[in-house]
């Protein structure tokens, strides 16, 4: 029997992530975990994403399920080089440089990917007016802010592609009228893989 597959749905705010996570688990009948720590528990972001993770194993190998994952260590290495620049990333030992490539390392990348996740990142370059027309008052970014963490985000892209670890990119201005069109070509190309 094949392991139950874990689906990490990654982007900036506005990207279509949650809707296509949402999506996806109501498709796939899987577990659905959001991540995004607010208020307190952002001093205790890796604590959080760890406890995270283990509910995804637990999910995963206990109950049997697929697993959708909207938002996890990408998003912190994504947002936290411009949200939090003067000081250290909560992800430091994650994180190899701030100022250099994103580059996942260490124990919790190592422990995702035992779990052979398939990666989707939204980007579009509609993104910014996306955003603009959409402003979460949880999250009023700078236009400077934001397109810093999309910038990253398509950094995290490149490295995956040059590390040869699979990443799908959902675009929501090419996919946003046929979301069930796009989860349809990720898993047939996920069940060949």
């Amino acid at each position: 029997m094949p392991k139950p597959k874990l689906f990490i749905v990654e982007g900036c705010d506005a990207t279509g992530k949650s809707t296509l996570a949402k999506h996806l688990a109501q498709k796939l009948g899987a577990a659905y975990f959001h991540s995004s720590a607010k208020g307190a528990l952002k001093v205790a972001q890796k604590d959080y994403l760890f406890n995270i993770l283990d509910s995804v194993e637990q999910t995963m190998y206990g109950s049997n399920l697929p697993v959708v994952l909207d938002r996890h260590y990408l998003s912190e290495m994504c947002y936290a080089p411009v949200m939090r620049p003067r000081g250290q990333p909560i992800l430091a030992g994650e994180i190899v440089s701030i100022n250099k490539s994103l580059v996942p390392t260490g124990e919790m990348f190592a422990r995702i990917q035992q779990l052979n996740p398939i990666y989707i990142v939204c980007l579009s370059d509609k993104a910014l007016e996306n955003h603009r027309e959409n402003v979460d008052k949880d999250h009023p970014y700078s236009d400077a802010q934001y397109v810093a963490i999309y910038n990253n985000y398509i950094k995290v892209v490149r490295q995956f592609v040059n590390d040869s670890i699979p990443v799908h990119v959902y675009d929501i201005a090419q996919w946003d009228k046929n979301v069930e069109g796009f989860i349809e070509k990720l898993l047939h190309e996920t069940s060949q893989a």
